[in-house]
């Protein structure tokens, strides 16, 4: 849930529109925005069409009941931050992030722009009215919804963040300015175009007007000029939808919004581009605007090039969301443990402790350790902690804990991978879980990190899966350079519990003080990982002795604000 602590000036659900129902006088109603509300939802995974709070004027602020995945698009704040523990962290406009549960996210006012989307991965949840979530604020009489009040509550549903990481957002207002500070709304001839003058058309593209307080989403009223002359009367009323610029016997135009009256009896002079619809949606009150007439094919032109770059947006991958993963202050560092290793008794219970003090957690999938019954708990339990999850396959080696070679096949590798990756998947979906990424285990890990070739046989296996996870491999390995040159998402790892030798390699387990049980030493060797080696994952291993003294140190040093120098 989100409660509503303060609703900002105005705030409202909104997902794309009620369509089918203008016939009997209902508006479209819907994100004025649509561009800045789309291009939200496609950032974090969403369907474009989910419902989001659109704020006008200013933000507001809202409370979490569980953490969630939130991106702002469309105006931008003088000032947004989530307040968790006593900490305020600043976020920024079209930058998915998560909100802790029990976090508080507030936004300040608008100082760019008119309205602002809060866009909440898996969406809010509210029930349908008419086949739409939107509210129909104009007309809070009619049964349609009404604006947010302090103490609302509103239901979001279930991530689904696991794709892309291209963050491009909307199209700034600075691109539709004149060298002035004057927005320019491209329009086309109306219904009545040719019942006015010459001289009135031409002034529409001349005049200098003033968006009037009067304003609001049912339409945009204009002061200061007006298009001089008599006026065309006696028109009998027709259909009419949000751009229409009507011009009633003052002169001064009206540009219908998006809660707009569905019909309309002073004349149409024009229609704003629907392109330009999301511009109208940022036009604040006292705004100067000009009109610019364009023909319909460059109007069509300018809709499809919108609808290109809307495509253009992809969801930003999980494990590189925001501020952080569990807590809003993780800028640098994901910590992570292996866990479904240990059976159930003190191991697993070493396990469980691990996981406050950790950002990911990886999961065994019954190659080296691990069956169905453990993996729900962990897959459970880390939803729990708000944790990322990562499947961690081996080879079909339970004797030996994955950490021996063995002679295989490839296709009988090829096939042991695949059940265990895709008894994983099912019982992540059962879950409601997303795995973010995959982390090979033992001597699999490190034959994929040395050979290039088997490595992306594997992960053309592996996302044959998942096809939207990252590949996490150990740092300095040919495997981890040639699969970053390629485009394919990598994390790179580093151990706080492992001792290395001089050439980046991992000392042997068989050899003497191969692992780092003091806290302290291994403090300051994620610290080198993390400053000097490039790392941005770090490994604690459930098994080593002081497991869960480490993972409290590193989080303590590395995982607190300003903790990473």
């Amino acid at each position: 849930m989100i409660e509503v602590i303060h609703p900002g000036v105005m705030s409202s659900v909104q997902d794309s529109g009620r369509l089918g129902y203008v016939h009997v006088g209902v508006p479209r109603s819907g994100a004025f925005d649509q561009v800045a509300f789309r291009t939200g939802n496609r950032l974090i995974g969403n369907t474009e069409t989910n419902a989001a709070i659109e704020m006008t004027m200013s933000g507001g602020e809202f409370k979490f009941s569980s953490s969630a995945v939130i991106c702002l698009t469309g105006a931008v704040s003088d000032e947004s931050y989530i307040v968790y523990d006593s900490e305020k962290v600043p976020i920024h406009s079209r930058e998915p992030t998560v909100v802790p549960r029990d976090g508080t996210l507030k936004i300040g006012r608008f100082v760019q722009g008119f309205r602002g989307y809060l866009c909440v991965a898996g969406g809010i949840r509210c029930a349908p009215i008419l086949g739409s979530q939107s509210s129909l604020v104009s007309l809070p009489d009619a049964g349609l919804g009404c604006a947010l009040r302090s103490g609302d509550l509103l239901p979001i549903g279930a991530s689904n963040i696991n794709s892309g990481n291209d963050t491009r957002g909307s199209n700034s207002l600075e691109d539709d300015m004149t060298p002035d500070g004057d927005l320019v709304l491209r329009v086309v001839p109306g219904a009545q175009y040719d019942l006015f003058t010459e001289l009135q058309r031409e002034a529409l593209g001349e005049l200098i007007f003033r968006v009037s307080d009067e304003s609001s989403r049912a339409g945009a009223r204009l002061s200061e000029s007006v298009l001089s002359g008599e006026m065309p009367i006696n028109i009998s009323s027709e259909g009419a939808l949000p751009g229409y610029i009507q011009v009633p016997p003052s002169g001064a135009p009206i540009i219908l919004g998006i809660d707009g009256p569905t019909t309309g009896g002073y004349p149409v002079i024009a229609s704003v581009i629907e392109a330009d619809l999301p511009v109208l949606a940022q036009c604040a009150l006292r705004q100067q605007l000009r009109f610019r007439w364009i023909s319909r094919e460059e109007a069509q032109q300018a809709l499809r090039e919108q609808y290109r770059l809307i495509q253009s947006v992809k969801p930003v991958h999980s494990v590189q969301i925001g501020v952080g993963i569990r807590r809003p202050n993780w800028p640098r560092v994901i910590l992570s443990c292996d866990t479904g290793e240990a059976k159930a008794g003190d191991g697993r219970d070493r396990e469980m402790a691990l996981l406050p003090y950790v950002s990911a957690v990886s999961i065994a999938c019954g190659g080296h350790a691990g069956d169905e019954e453990s993996i729900r708990e962990l897959i459970t339990a880390a939803c729990a902690h708000d944790c990322i999850i990562g499947a961690h396959p081996s080879y079909p080696d339970r004797e030996g804990f994955g950490r021996r070679a063995i002679e295989i096949s490839r296709e009988d590798l090829g096939s042991s991978l695949k059940n265990q990756l895709m008894t994983f998947s099912r019982i992540a979906d059962e879950c409601n879980a997303t795995v973010s990424y995959i982390k090979a285990h033992g001597a699999l890990y490190h034959a994929l990190a040395r050979d290039t070739s088997i490595a992306r046989w594997y992960w053309e296996l592996c996302t044959s899966i998942f096809p939207h996870v990252q590949f996490v491999g150990p740092m300095s390995s040919a495997t981890l350079d040639d699969f970053r040159s390629s485009g394919i998402p990598v994390l790179c790892e580093g151990f706080c519990d492992r001792v290395y030798e001089a050439d980046g390699t991992l000392r042997l387990r068989s050899s003497e003080n191969a692992c780092i049980t003091n806290p302290n030493t291994a403090v300051m060797q994620a610290q080198h990982l993390v400053n000097h080696m490039g790392c941005q994952f770090l490994c604690v291993h459930s098994d080593t002795a002081n497991a869960i003294e480490i993972a409290r140190s590193v989080f303590e040093r590395l995982c607190v604000p300003n903790a990473v120098e």
